[in-house]
């Protein structure tokens, strides 16, 4: 099985941007531009969905907020997703899904 290669960071903890790293992902993204919401236990944030795979989505936040480990992510469709974020820069955000995206259409 080939492994994908991309620039962006993953659910294994590659930050964006890493010098120097191949970031080798398990599912195959789907980029997009969608209004989204991450939803702590203190807030509802407003966000841009960038990416979304089955195992994951990076997002960015429209005001800066460091992200707690675990969330719910509200996706376009009306789909919500517990997710445990992996890695953040700044406002941009990798969640892993602890029950897995329905694949983006």
């Amino acid at each position: 099985m080939e492994a994908n290669t991309m620039t962006r960071g993953d659910a294994t903890g590659t930050a964006p941007g890493a010098a120097g790293r191949r970031d080798v992902r398990r599912h195959a993204r789907c980029s997009m531009f969608k209004p989204a919401h991450v939803v702590t236990e203190d807030a509802a944030l407003d966000c841009v969905l960038l990416d979304l795979s089955p195992g994951g989505a990076q997002v960015c936040l429209m005001a800066g907020a460091e992200m707690p480990d675990r969330a719910v992510l509200w996706l376009p469709t009306g789909e919500s997703q517990p997710v445990r974020r992996v890695w953040q820069q700044g406002s941009l955000v990798g969640f892993e899904a602890l029950g897995g995206f329905a694949p983006p259409s």
